[in-house]
């Protein structure tokens, strides 16, 4: 755990930012309710971000293989 902290507060240092991004695709933005599309929804806010984030937080019921198909069905 304490490598986690460490590499944190480098990234922290590196960006000079302490934002944490928030990966939760929304079901209504996305082009088609599949999980290609909140993947690729999530990539391009990772991109898009990527110089002034210091970490992404992946939201709960993502960070599960079968979530997204239950939010869906």
């Amino acid at each position: 755990m304490h490598e986690l902290f460490t590499r944190l507060e480098d990234r922290a240092r590196q960006v000079d930012s302490l934002l944490c991004v928030g990966l939760d695709p929304h079901l209504p933005d996305l082009p088609a309710p599949t999980a290609e599309a909140a993947g690729a929804f999530c990539l391009r806010l990772i991109e898009a971000t990527s110089e002034v984030a210091a970490a992404f937080k992946p939201n709960r019921p993502f960070s599960r293989p079968s979530a997204l198909r239950e939010l869906l069905f």
